[in-house]
């Protein structure tokens, strides 16, 4: 079973108490059955969110 936990958090870039940006990092475990493989990770930075909460920019910080 390959289960992935996510990390999600809303930045106020500006100050004004909206937040206009979204960090997450989600990982998930390896599939395989080495026992050192390290999980996958991947961080994303989501900004410019719109009144719809759709990011006018999305940029992958890490991927691991």
């Amino acid at each position: 079973m390959r289960t992935s936990t996510l990390g999600i958090t809303y930045l106020d870039l500006d100050g004004d108490g909206v937040p206009d940006a979204v960090h997450t990092v989600e990982t998930w475990p390896d599939d395989t059955d080495e026992v050192d493989r390290e999980p996958t990770v991947v961080e994303t930075l989501a900004r410019g969110i719109d009144i719809d909460g759709h990011p006018s920019d999305v940029q992958v910080l890490a991927h691991r």
